[in-house]
């Protein structure tokens, strides 16, 4: 079976630097732990569409930022 996660970049983009999971946290009305609970554990809630929005919007980019992934932890070709 396939999950969907943000790309590993993207995470790692998006712990460096505190403004980035304020800026999440604030938008959703959640507190900054529970960002990076999600981020973490590679929550399917974060690669939804009003999330991947704000993300893509922080960042500054356009391009695809969620990957598709097999229950074995293999990456999909």
């Amino acid at each position: 079976m396939q999950k969907v996660r943000l790309k590993k970049e993207i995470v790692l983009e998006l712990l460096k630097r505190q403004e980035y999971i304020g800026k999440l946290a604030d938008t959703f009305q959640v507190q900054s732990q529970t960002i990076i609970k999600q981020l973490l554990g590679e929550s399917p809630k974060l690669c939804s569409f009003p999330y991947t929005i704000v993300i893509k919007e922080i960042l500054g980019i356009e391009e695809e930022i969620v990957e598709f992934y097999n229950n074995d932890g293999g990456y999909k070709e």
